[in-house]
């Protein structure tokens, strides 16, 4: 309770420290662990174990041993707290280990160091805070308690904010709390400090927790800010100056977080890069060298330095460069790459300015420049990005173009030459166009072209080409595709001739070296192309192309052959005779048969086409139709087309194909002339060149030639026939749309010649398979031509192997109603024939229902529905699409589900099965149609053989087919169709639900897929068939022997432990069974409930036994799923025919097994959810293995924080204990319930630490309740408490809250009562020694005397707890309930009186807490209670005869009337009585102060004052003065002043004495007393606040006694510290309260009063200044006679004898500062009279006089400014007549600082010449000249001199002061004169020659120092003045 009057006098007191006041010779707490405060109960005995701990952490840690000191170190010695810091530092590492924890208790009892360094000490644990002992450790730490160290404000928020810790918890509150990442950097540099004086320190836990803290903090926030970089760049500074690699470490990290994310100022850079340059040197890394050039790449440093750092780290470089051309690591590449970019940064500082020549290189420069060339330059570096390419190659280009042609910078230039090459080995294409473009503006022969050292202007104006014009860039990109003969293209080719000309009159070699060769082929070809009309060009590229230097290179060869060979037709001779006499020629196997050809000859043009129709090959012809250039080219084209009648008539198997698709490819994109002049293919070449057209003569030519070496039936096949007929038709569409009808007639008519009798199936065929809308029409309108012949009906209707008809249905059923339309058009003419026959029904079908089907064709599967299509024509197109035609099939499918017969189903599923046989696309949809379409005919037709047999076949085929845009197996489509049907279940009989099983079965062993478990599902089988399938697996008499566990004769399950394929594939089959029956019973429907499931139970737990004896790996499954489906079948049988069912049929101790051999949790929660079911049948078992049973849910069960788990434990519990209740019911064994039920408890409470706490409780609810909370919550709260010592109470009182009330208010009793007593019963049910220990001299307490203790803990814990006090409250007014808490009131009470006369032996402290624990009770129990109840009861226990229950009963009382009190405020009167009374009688101190303070709390609550008359009149000035204990004493007192101050005018005449006896004892200072100096501030601070209280009610009724008051209040204001706060509030609260003129009328005489107290005088002006400050303007100036006269008086203080002459000028300058802060409140009219009054009076006085007057001076001239222009003159003439004569140091210093202060705001304007003369004179006196005053207010004075006359005279006589015979008066002059400068800067000059002679005789002085000043005063006005001065002193 806070209710002791030191509490709360904590309000009333000022903030301080608090110091501790523990004699040295207790033990006593905050205790960190357990055994702190059981084992030791002395001083002495802690210390012994403290030496111990030690000891043995010194085997670990020698350096240790040095803080054994501590043990024997007083607290207050000065050596002491320093060690005590260093020791926490030291043994943070070892803080997990007790010994470093006893000697942190050490620190904390003897050294209290939670209230001395409580930072240090959270830094020292907050490594561990996921542990106990740093939530112990912040717990001790008060954070409420003002600490007065630097860096402690942190504490408060941190508990608030992040108390319990994580780390995440940790960087939120770095990033939003300044104040704790000060800390850390504090703690981090005062760290570094420790190190510096003990270096052999471990601090890795520290530097860890912070830096993982800092950088967490740092990610949190946007912006690191200025305030946290100055904290973390001094924790960076101060590692880097450790020797500690962890600090080291910590400063590393840290920096090179900040380098990236922040810019430091030039300054900060400076600093760290000596920082880092200096730790560098002495431990070079990896880390040392990254950190180097971060430096170098995110701030503005001196790359000079980052250059000497680099060349120190050489040997790191080195090492990463052979790493790399060691490794193959993609990291490797990374780090090389960002080292080569950050080196080649250092290197641009190199370069010389602008326009300068570098001419010699440092020896540093070229060690630099080696190790790029070494990193550049290694072999396995390819990951070299092109980003650090380009900026390398940059920075080298311009080193280069730089540098000197001379000896000096050879190496520097051949190094650099070395790293182009490197780079031009890695990226040639960045090397090339660095190369380009380093070349602008470069003087000299420094020309930078690859691969050329000395390039001619043509190169050099080729390689610009190259690098800027759009044409070459374009030609060089991509081969050209489409090339018109128009304007466009001539008029940019005769642009850029000129370009292209200079580009490829360059050497072949050369252009290589520009470009890569791919693109130069690619730019060689399409100037090939596009230059026919500039021979010249073409004759260059054709060179180039064909050259020996590009051939090894050339990628498109095949390309460039063929368009050379049609260029020999076009090109002239010249040409002609370059191609085939250059060495491609040479080495083409196309060209080199042409190369003995004489380009000249008149033949040439037919001796090669004679040579290419030998040479050219179908695979050119391929090279053509797949390169889109060449297909393009009118010109290649045309040259085969042209030479396509030999080519045929040569192999036209071969060719036939080729040409049918060059002329398809030709008709599409080409343009087509008609008209052709020449008829040889020169001339057709020629003119296709010219007119970039394709010549439609030598399309025809090949059409014809294609034709008849197609009708030669020995050289053609029909499908090559098929496909060229397609390929010619396909061109029709592109040739009608161009308008070419008659030229697509021909082509069709060819087509039509071909195909002969074939050509309308030919056309249906096409038009079913064709995607082309247009082709599809044309085909069907064609075929609709057709059909008007007689011939043609009737072989599509009549030959039943002609597919004409099936392909005219399918495109009835297409998706566009044109192409229906189209296909109708052909039916209907079908249908008009006579020759109709069996099909003319479907024809009519077709026919009646076209609108519909046109419409919407979804709407055909209703027309079948609603009209039935003849069965005849439908069987007859059956036929014809099984014989096949699959793809048909799919689309015809709907239209044969009328087909209904066993012979139809046969047909369709034989041709399924023809299509499994098959591995097309057509076979798969054609399955997968009859699946889907005739599932039904399926299931109707399942007992046919061959349907059986499709079905059979579909499960073990491996085929797949496409559902709904996913790939699935066939065998999965079949069964989800079959599970998907509606009249599955209707239509299978129980045979053919066996006989799908069994085939279900097999089929798992191929895929257990889930369609066949959903199969099941829906034809579910009973338990008969699943244990006859069972029986089929493992064999027909595995599972009829009389028990389910043992060995039998069944050597299928019995048997060794087979792993054969058979025995593999019975499990398969098994575990697919079980399976089923999983999902099966899952389901939980009524038939599913109806069955008897239990024939299942003894083959499972057969199998269960052979599944416990397999490998882990093997059986984990199969023991998890047969322990699932046994749960799902034992919880799915009533709980009646589980009691019925045979032992045998059960084997618990086979699930006993599995849970203690199962290495899954999940297996172990199934296993004992099923035992526990078992449990029903066999009750007997469970009792008798309970023990392990939950042992098991404890330590296993519950210890995985899983929900499933927690409700497995939970299941199990519900269903087991009541088994074991059952059990205990038998006869004989009523005995064993109570011992099973608490073993049952221990085990789950010794398993608690291990439980997941937001588990425990609930857990633990339902054990009670299971149990029974009566008996057993009392006991499982002390088992709780008992074995978690550190976390058992909190566990506890969730566990209580989590409970009815009721029930936890009789735990709690049954708890105390039960406890109270000590009975063998009681100690073994606790695991308590039996015999308590008679040995009174042995001071280790009784283990049950401990255990009661932890009970009366626990008790108070619950009590007292916020969640369980509201929950209380919420049923408090229940008559149960209330109940309840009287008995726990009277048990407490007994509990008191019991411990209270115990006898027992124990030891006194033990005693003493079951006395004060029991006491807590008490007070706990009757803060619960309703205020009715309450009231009742606290008359009566306020008047006990026992103390400690009054004092108890005192404690709930106020705080029930501390605000807002719970109690009705009309009941609290009849408390005034008792607590009066008990006031007065009480002999216990701490008890009556209680009372005294209650009646305070009291009178402030009641509404009527007359009820407090009783109290008024018992609290007399005799009672107090009888009182000696000084804290009742001020606890009275406080009463008083509130009683009194609460009755109002009731007690005025009380007031006075009680003021006069309060005032006569402040003024005694409680002489005779022996009372501490913190207890005489207790009462003095008490008087305060009761004075304080008595003068805001009453101040009227004390006129009498309110000088004495004031006078009271300053003296204590100024003379104690302790009561300083409070009496300075009361010297406020008379200031506010006397009116003004009544403290002017006493204020002499109140003057005198205090005048002999120098300490006093400041508290009593201030208090004048503090009341008149309440008047206005104008009644200030009305009483400004009388407050002049006061201060007037009061300044004359310094004239008083005192040898002090420090107090004097405190005292004189408070006197100032009051008077000023009233009278500057008047008008600058009224202020100026009242200060020339007091001029004139200390004007004409002594030198006191004149010292105060000028101090006076000085505080008005620095508060008005210039606004003091009216006293300017008056200060300076008295100044001047004051030191005309030598005077006493402080008035020269008051005179010239007054005079300093003064000029500093106004002009020296209103004083004659001569006056001003006069000034300088005085003040230039040689006495005066050493004053220490004295410059400074000269300075002033030459800053306020506006006229150039008196500065000048001002000026001549200071340069006279330099000819003093004192150097110090000469420097005094010398600063004057630098001041001076400064403020005039350049119209210093004009006197300047005044100065010389002076200064000159200065520069030789006798004094080096005054030397040294004017030579710097010369250099200052130098650099003032921005010129040379050396002229004036020649």
């Amino acid at each position: 309770m806070t209710t002791s009057l030191a509490r709360q006098l904590a309000s009333l007191r000022t903030p301080g420290s608090v110091s501790s006041s523990l004699p040295s010779s207790v033990y006593s707490g905050p205790f960190l662990f357990p055994e702190a405060e059981t084992e030791h109960s002395s001083l002495a005995s802690l210390k012994e174990c403290v030496s111990e701990s030690l000891a043995l952490l010194c085997v670990q840690d020698s350096s240790l041993a040095r803080y054994s000191i501590l043990l024997d170190m007083e607290v207050d010695e000065e050596e002491a707290e320093q060690l005590v810091s260093d020791c926490l530092t030291s043994i943070c590492p070892h803080l997990l280990l007790r010994p470093a924890q006893w000697v942190l208790q050490w620190l904390v009892t003897r050294h209290k160091v939670h209230m001395t360094r409580p930072s240090w000490l959270v830094f020292s644990v907050l490594p561990y805070y996921s542990y106990q002992i740093y939530q112990t450790v912040l717990q001790c730490v008060d954070s409420t308690v003002k600490q007065t160290g630097a860096g402690t404000g942190w504490l408060v928020q941190f508990k608030q904010n992040c108390f319990p810790t994580t780390q995440l918890g940790l960087h939120r509150h770095a990033a939003s709390q300044p104040a704790f990442l000060r800390f850390l950097c504090d703690s981090m540099v005062e760290l570094a400090h420790h190190l510096a004086r003990y270096p052999d320190t471990k601090v890795h836990k520290q530097t860890t927790l912070v830096v993982a803290t800092v950088l967490g903090g740092l990610e949190n926030i946007g912006e690191v800010g200025e305030d946290r970089l100055h904290m973390l760049l001094a924790v960076i500074l101060a590692g880097f100056k450790s020797s500690n690699m962890d600090m080291n470490g910590v400063s590393s990290i840290v920096l090179g977080y900040l380098l990236p994310k922040v810019k430091f100022n030039p300054k900060a850079a400076v600093k760290l890069c000596k920082s880092v340059g200096k730790f560098s040197k002495s431990t070079p890394s990896d880390d040392t060298l990254f950190l180097v050039l971060l430096l170098a790449r995110t701030q503005e440093v001196d790359m000079a330095t980052i250059m000497e750092m680099v060349l120190s780290h050489q040997p790191v470089i080195n090492m990463i460069v052979n790493q790399a051309d060691h490794a193959v690591e993609e990291e490797t590449g990374d780090t090389v790459d960002c080292l080569l970019y950050s080196l080649a940064m250092v290197l641009e500082h190199m370069q010389p300015p602008k326009g300068e020549v570098k001419l010699s290189c440092t020896q540093e420069e070229l060690q630099l420049m080696e190790l790029v060339s070494s990193v550049s330059g290694l072999k396995k570096f390819v990951t070299m990005v092109e980003e650090t390419a380009e900026f390398l190659v940059e920075v080298v280009v311009e080193l280069l173009k730089s540098l000197e042609n001379n000896s000096q910078t050879a190496t520097f230039r051949k190094l650099l030459q070395n790293v182009l090459g490197h780079v031009e080995r890695s990226w040639p294409e960045v090397y090339r166009v660095a190369m380009v473009s380093g070349g602008e503006g470069r003087k000299g022969d420094i020309l930078f072209i690859p691969g050329v050292e000395r390039p001619s202007d043509n190169q050099l104006e080729a390689s610009k080409i190259l690098a800027s014009s759009q044409l070459v860039q374009a030609l060089f990109t991509t081969l050209l595709m489409e090339v018109s003969s128009n304007k466009g293209l001539n008029k940019i080719m005769k642009k850029g001739a000129g370009e292209l000309e200079k580009v490829l009159e360059c050497s072949t070699t050369f252009l290589m070296s520009q470009m890569e060769p791919a693109r130069l082929e690619v730019l060689l070809l399409n100037i090939i192309r596009i230059s026919g009309g500039f021979s010249n060009i073409q004759d260059l590229a054709v060179g180039h192309a064909c050259s020996s230097s590009l051939l090894p290179l050339l990628k498109l060869q095949p390309v460039l052959e063929l368009q050379l060979v049609a260029l020999l037709f076009t090109c002239p001779p010249s040409t002609s005779s370059t191609i085939l006499s250059s060495p491609l020629a040479r080495s083409s196997s196309l060209l080199s048969l042409l190369s003995s050809l004489s380009p000249s000859a008149s033949n040439f043009t037919t001796s090669v086409i004679e040579k290419l129709v030998m040479l050219l090959t179908p695979a050119h012809l391929t090279t053509i139709l797949s390169t889109p250039s060449l297909l393009h080219s009118s010109t290649m084209t045309t040259t085969l087309l042209s030479l396509s009648p030999q080519l045929l008539a040569r192999s036209a198997s071969e060719w036939s194909l080729p040409f049918a698709k060059l002329i398809q490819q030709c008709l599409v994109t080409a343009k087509i002339e008609i008209e052709t002049k020449g008829t040889d293919v020169t001339s057709l070449v020629k003119e296709a060149r010219h007119k970039a057209s394709i010549p439609w003569q030598a399309v025809m030519e090949t059409v014809k030639s294609l034709v008849s070496v197609q009708e030669d039936r020995e050289c053609s096949s029909f499908v090559l026939k098929y496909y060229v007929s397609t390929h010619l038709m396909l061109s029709l569409p592109p040739l009608l749309e161009r308008g070419m009808a008659e030229e697509a007639a021909q082509i069709k008519d060819s087509v039509l010649g071909l195909l002969g009798a074939g050509f309308p199936q030919f056309l249906l065929e096409t038009a079913s398979r064709s995607s082309d809308l247009k082709i599809v029409c044309l085909c069907l309108q064609e075929v609709s031509v057709l059909c008007t012949e007689n011939k043609t009906t009737t072989r599509v209707l009549k030959d039943k192997s002609d597919t004409s008809l099936l392909h005219l249905l399918s495109l009835v059923f297409n998706p566009k109603s044109r192409v229906q339309k189209a296909a109708y058009t052909v039916l209907e003419k079908l249908e008009t024939s006579t020759d109709s026959g069996h099909i003319l029904p479907l024809l009519q079908f077709f026919s009646k229902n076209k609108s519909e089907i046109v419409n919407n064709l979804d709407n055909f599967i209703t027309i079948l529905d609603r009209e039935k299509v003849d069965s005849v024509a439908c069987r007859e197109m059956l036929n014809r699409c099984t014989m096949g035609q699959a793809k048909l099939f799919v689309k015809l499918a709907p239209l044969f589900r009328s087909l209904s017969s066993t012979k139809d189903a046969e047909t369709i599923f034989k041709f399924g099965l023809e299509c499994l046989d098959g591995d097309d696309d057509d076979a798969a949809d054609a399955v997968k149609e009859i699946i889907i379409q005739f599932g039904e005919h399926l299931i109707d037709n399942l007992g046919n053989e061959k349907v059986w047999s499709f079905y059979s076949s579909c499960l073990s085929s491996k085929m797949m087919v496409t559902c709904s845009g996913l790939s699935k197996p066939v065998s999965h489509v079949m069964l989800n169709s079959l599970a998907t049907s509606s009249t599955l279940t209707e239509k299978v009989t129980d045979k053919l639900q066996e006989k799908l099983l069994s085939s279900l079965v097999k089929f798992c062993l191929v895929d257990t897929t889930l369609e066949a478990r959903n199969l099941m599902l829906i034809i579910p089988p009973g338990p008969t068939a699943l244990l006859e399938q069972f029986k089929n697996i493992w064999g027909q008499e595995a599972f009829t022997g009389g028990r389910a566990s043992g060995r039998g004769k069944f050597s299928l399950l019995y048997g060794s432990k087979d792993t054969s394929d058979e025995d593999l594939e019975r499990w398969v089959q098994t575990c697919w069974l079980l399976e089923v029956v999983e999902k099966l019973v899952g389901q939980q429907g009524v038939e599913v409930k109806e069955q008897d499931w239990l024939m299942l139970t003894r083959p499972l737990f057969v199998l269960l036994r052979k599944v416990a004896d397999m490998e882990v790996e093997e059986g984990t499954y199969k023991l998890s799923l047969l322990l699932s489906v046994l749960l799902q079948l034992l919880v799915l049988v009533p709980d009646s025919k589980l009691r019925e069912l045979e032992t045998g049929h059960l084997d618990p101790e086979l699930l006993v097994h599995c849970i203690r051999t199962s290495p899954s949790p999940d297996t172990r929660q199934t296993a004992l959810q099923v035992l526990a079911r078992c449990a029903v049948s066999n009750p007997d078992f469970i009792l008798q293995n309970s023990i392990t049973i939950f042992t098991f849910m404890g330590s296993h069960l519950l210890k995985v924080d899983s929900k499933h788990s927690f409700q497995v434990a939970c299941q199990a519990l519900e269903v087991i204990v009541p088994a074991i209740k059952t059990a205990c019911q038998s006869p004989g064994r009523a005995h064993q319930l109570q011992a099973t039920c608490l073993g049952v408890l221990t085990t789950f409470v010794d398993a608690s630490l291990d439980i997941p706490a937001h588990r425990l409780t609930e857990f633990l609810v339902r054990l009670i309740n299971c149990l029974g909370d009566s008996e057993h919550l009392w006991v499982a709260a002390l088992l709780l408490v008992r074995k978690d010592k550190a976390g058992g109470e909190r566990r506890v009182v969730e566990l209580f809250t989590q409970l009815e009330v009721a029930r936890g208010l009789e735990a709690l009793l049954r708890l105390l009562v039960n406890t109270r007593s000590d009975g063998p019963h009681l100690r073994k049910m606790f695991g308590v020694k039996l015999e308590r220990r008679e040995d009174e001299t042995n001071e280790k307490p009784d283990e049950w005397d401990l255990l009661r203790l932890r009970a009366l803990q626990v008790v108070c814990q619950v009590l007292t707890a916020s969640s369980f006090k509201r929950r209380v409250g919420e049923v408090v007014e229940e008559e149960e309930v209330g109940q309840m808490l009287n008995l726990l009131i009277e048990a407490a009470i007994l509990t008191i009186q019991e411990y209270g006369t115990m006898d027992t032996p124990m030891p006194a402290r033990l005693k003493r807490n079951l006395v004060t624990q029991s006491e807590r009770v008490l007070e706990h129990s009757l803060s619960l209670l309703p205020p009715s109840i309450f009231l009742q009861l606290t008359s009566s226990l306020l008047s006990s005869t026992t103390a400690s229950v009054r004092h108890r009963a005192l404690e709930v009382v106020s705080s029930k009337l501390s605000p807002p009190t719970p109690l009705p405020v009309p009941s609290l009167p009849p408390l005034v009585s008792p607590l009066v009374t008990l006031a007065l009688t009480e002999d216990q101190p701490h008890t009556q102060q209680l009372a005294l303070l209650a009646v305070r709390q009291l009178a402030k609550l009641l509404p009527d004052p007359h009820n407090l008359i009783q109290a008024a009149e018992a609290f007399s000035c005799s009672f107090l003065g009888q009182l000696t204990n000084p804290k009742v004493l001020g606890a009275a007192v406080l009463s008083c002043g509130d009683i009194l101050t609460c009755l109002g005018p009731l007690a005025v005449a009380r007031v006075p004495d009680l003021v006069s006896w309060l005032c006569a004892r402040l003024e005694g200072e409680e002489k005779g007393q022996s009372w501490t100096e913190k207890e005489v501030a207790v009462v003095h601070n008490s008087f305060l606040y009761c004075l304080q209280r008595l003068v805001e009610t009453f101040v009227g009724f004390l006129h009498p006694l309110l000088p004495r008051l004031v006078a009271l209040a300053c003296r204590l204001t100024g003379s104690s510290p302790s009561t300083l706060g409070r009496a300075k509030l009361l010297l406020a609260c008379l200031a506010t309260t006397i009116p003004p003129h009544t403290t002017l009328s006493l204020s002499t005489q109140l003057l005198e009063t205090v005048w002999s107290d120098a300490v006093s005088v400041p508290p009593f002006v201030n208090f004048v200044s503090d009341n008149c400050r309440r008047l206005e303007r104008g009644q200030l100036s009305s009483v400004s006679k009388q407050f002049v006269e006061l201060f007037t008086k009061a300044l004359g203080y310094r004239s008083r004898p005192t040898s002090d002459l420090e107090t004097v000028d405190q005292v004189e300058d408070s006197i100032i500062s009051a008077f000023l802060s009233i009278a500057l409140r008047l008008s600058l009219e009224d202020f100026m009279p009242v200060y020339q009054r007091l001029m004139s009076l200390h004007l004409v006085g002594t030198n006191t006089q004149l010292t105060t007057m000028f101090n006076l001076t000085n505080k008005v001239g620095a508060k008005l400014k210039s606004l003091f222009s009216f006293g300017v003159e008056s200060s300076l003439l008295a100044v001047t007549n004051i030191l005309k004569e030598e005077r006493p140091a402080e008035l020269v210093s008051a005179c010239l600082g007054s005079l300093t202060t003064v000029l500093t705001y106004n002009k020296v304007e209103v004083i004659t010449l001569v006056q001003y003369e006069q000034l300088v004179t005085t003040l230039l006196s040689p006495w005066l000249l050493s004053s220490p005053s004295l410059p400074p207010c000269l300075v002033q004075l030459a800053t306020s001199t506006p006229d150039d006359t008196n500065w000048k005279y001002l000026h001549y006589q200071l340069l006279l002061g330099l000819r003093d015979t004192r150097a110090t008066v000469r420097l005094a002059v010398l600063s004057v004169l630098t001041m001076c400068v400064t403020d005039r800067t350049d119209t210093y000059l004009p006197v300047l020659p005044d100065a010389v002679p002076f200064l000159q005789e200065i520069l030789e002085d006798d004094d080096q120092t005054v030397e040294t000043a004017c030579r710097e005063f010369i250099k200052h006005m130098e650099s003032t003045f921005g010129q040379n001065i050396e002229s004036y002193f020649v």
